[in-house]
This record gives structure tokens, C-alpha cells and sequence, in this order.
């Protein structure tokens, strides 16, 4: 679920690590829809399911996550024919408080607005700031992990925007080794275990180690939250 991946993402960090585009395949995201369960401590708490469609100008990443009396949220990623996020919409409630995310990415920098819920309550947040290298939205990550070409070698510094947080800062992405994972259904799969880096804390992904390349797991370190790809 995005919102879990934006609070393992909510600092930005210090230095000047190399980072680079995201070698993405755009051709490995095919139409398709998956379910998954959200848990905690093996308790299901909601659901999080997500799509993949194609459009005339490229691909469109959807997914709609529910927490009874948390979490109510639908985002849509746009992206265009090379991988590159373009426009960025979200909406929902985070503990009763509505939210939303409308950003439209352009040749130099991304515009837009986000209201998003603080430590402190609502916060609205102005967004006209300039990018000079490529970067990924933190909406978009989740949904780009099946279009890279992963091996247990892979590895990949690259920024990443935030919008609720109006800010860009360097993250890793990194296979740090192999294990099963039991699906929803009670399947187990091989998956490459793969670390997301930089900020406050870590999330960790476990995908499939054969294309197409498909999340199975996603959970953030020092949470009970895990959320299991039904099948």
C-alpha cells in the first residue's frame, strides 16, 4: 500500500549518493489486476488491490487500498510510453481526514497540489518546484517493480518525488537475497527479496524471480504490517 511506502520514504536523506534513472520496461507492464491482503500480525486489517491498463500515451497504474477506520484511498499513476510518470491523482481519507494528491509532471520540474494529514492535522501543500535529473514519484514505485529487469545482483540508486512532502532525496533499491513466500492462497514462491533504502526506514519487497516479474509481499521494517499477494 502506497501510504506504507511514502512513511518508509518520509525523510529525506543527507549526501550526494550517484543516482540514475530506473531502467524500466515499459513493455513488461501488461494489463492486469491483482489482490492482495493487508495484515497485521497475521490479522487481515483490508485489502489493497491494483491494476495495469493501457492508454494511447502509455500505461496507467490504479490501485484502491482499504482500512476499516484508517486508510480509504484510490490513486492513478499515468505514464507515458518511455516509463516516465506524468500525471499523479489520489484520493481518499487517512483516519477520517480527506486527502488528496494532483500532480502533472513536465519537461523540467512538476505543479500541483496535496493535502495530506500531519502529525499535527491537515496540511496543504503548494507544489511549482524544478527537477533537474529524472525521478519517480513515490505513488509510482510500488507499481514499477514489475518492469524492471531484475537478477539477484540487481541494484539501483535513483530520486524520488514526493508530493506530500514536496520534496525529492535518493534512494536505493536492492536484491539482498532469495526466500519463499507463502501467498494468500497458501502457495509458496521463490522471490527475490529486495530492500528500499534512505529513509527513515526500510521497505521491503518480495518479487517474483522469473518474468513477468510480479509482487508477491511488500512490508516495512520494524512494523507488523505485511501485505500478501492473494494469489
Amino acid at each position: 500500500m502506497r501510504i506504507l511506502i511514502a512513511l518508509a520514504l518520509a525523510a529525506p536523506i543527507g549526501g550526494s549518493a550517484a543516482a540514475q534513472a530506473l531502467p524500466v520496461r515499459i513493455a513488461q507492464l501488461t494489463t492486469s489486476r491483482d489482490s492482495f491482503a493487508i495484515l497485521a500480525n497475521g490479522i487481515p486489517l483490508g485489502t489493497l488491490v491494483t491494476a495495469v491498463e493501457a492508454t494511447a500515451s502509455g500505461v496507467r497504474l490504479r490501485e484502491r487500498s482499504r482500512i476499516d477506520g484508517l486508510v480509504e484511498q484510490e490513486t492513478t499513476v499515468d505514464l507515458d510510453r518511455h516509463g516516465t510518470v506524468v500525471r499523479v491523482r489520489q484520493a481518499g481519507t487517512v483516519q477520517g481526514e480527506p486527502t488528496t494528491i494532483e500532480l502533472d509532471y513536465h519537461a523540467t520540474g512538476v505543479k500541483g497540489r496535496a493535502n495530506t494529514v500531519g502529525p499535527n492535522g491537515p496540511v496543504s501543500i503548494t507544489i511549482d518546484t524544478t527537477l533537474a535529473d529524472p525521478v519517480v514519484d513515490d505513488n509510482a514505485i510500488q507499481g514499477l517493480i514489475p518492469a524492471l529487469p531484475w537478477t539477484a545482483s540487481s541494484r539501483w540508486t535513483f530520486r524520488v518525488f514526493s508530493g506530500g512532502q514536496n520534496e525529492a532525496a535518493v534512494r536505493t533499491l536492492q536484491v539482498t537475497g532469495t526466500e519463499p513466500v507463502t501467498l494468500g492462497s497458501g502457495r509458496n514462491v521463490e522471490a527475490f527479496r529486495v530492500d528500499l533504502a534512505g529513509g527513515p526506514q526500510t521497505a521491503n519487497f518480495w518479487v517474483s524471480q522469473q518474468a513477468p516479474f510480479r509482487l508477491l509481499k511488500i512490508a516495512i521494517a520494524g512494523t507488523p504490517i505485511e501485505i500478501v499477494r492473494v494469489e
